[in-house]
């Protein structure tokens, strides 16, 4: 009973967060684009600023607890490049080999991107407010939050059906704003596939968490495949 008491307000707030994030995430990407380009990095980073707060005041959590910490540092940082390459090498050699298979993948809208917003995607929009408010919220909140109460295996793999949740809506989005796919079969497959792959993702950014208790690695990886991934494309169908 004891036990009860004390672990209730934590599981009720963490309840809240879970709650107040899916709402936030949904509501976000139905904005207009145009909107949501300009606010999309502040209103991250206010947002991350609130629940860094909850999680301090309202669940208790260190900062250690959430992955910032000397300890594992380099090693973190280590096995982030080592997932970098894991990544983008085979994507490399996936879009050299697709078209051949007589796939027809409409190339990416990208006519509007300039040099200048390219570089401020790269620079200022992954970084802050894609990189650094998921990775503090899913390998650094969330994680240490379910490695607190139920350890780290369950850490992991709720941590990450949490991250492809998060992309729901952002893979049906590239499905169909920037590979042009409407609501068709092919369509499914490829958003199923997204958030296969998101899933993917994060069960690699949790595992260098639970390898290093240091989220470092895990903001690097997952800012380099970002940028990689839109650097390539850009040249590759520029």
């Amino acid at each position: 009973m004891e036990g009860s008491d004390k672990h209730g307000p934590s599981n009720r707030a963490g309840l809240a967060l879970v709650i107040f994030l899916f709402a936030y995430n949904n509501l976000v990407n139905f904005l207009p684009s145009l909107l949501h380009a300009r606010i999309y990095v502040v209103l991250n980073l206010v947002c991350l600023a609130g629940i860094w707060i909850m999680a301090r005041r309202g669940l208790g959590l260190s900062p250690a607890e959430m992955g910032w910490s000397r300890r594992g540092l380099g090693k973190s940082l280590l096995w982030g490049i080592f997932f970098t390459a894991l990544v983008i090498i085979p994507f490399l050699v996936a879009l050299r080999i697709l078209p051949l298979t007589g796939l027809n993948i409409n190339p990416p809208r990208i006519e509007g991107i300039t040099p200048a917003t390219l570089w401020s995607r790269i620079l200022i929009r992954i970084p802050l407010g894609t990189v650094f408010f998921e990775e503090m919220l899913f390998r650094g909140i969330f994680y240490g939050y379910l490695q607190r109460r139920s350890g780290r295996s369950p850490a992991l793999w709720i941590s990450s059906l949490f991250f492809a949740g998060w992309h729901i809506v952002p893979a049906y989005e590239v499905v169909r704003d920037n590979f042009r796919i409407g609501f068709s079969l092919t369509g499914v497959v490829y958003w199923t596939l997204g958030l296969a792959g998101a899933f993917c993702a994060g069960v690699f950014f949790a595992g260098i968490r639970r390898r290093t208790d240091n989220i470092a690695g895990c903001l690097l990886a997952h800012y380099l495949i970002n940028s990689l991934a839109l650097l390539i494309i850009y040249f590759l169908w520029r």
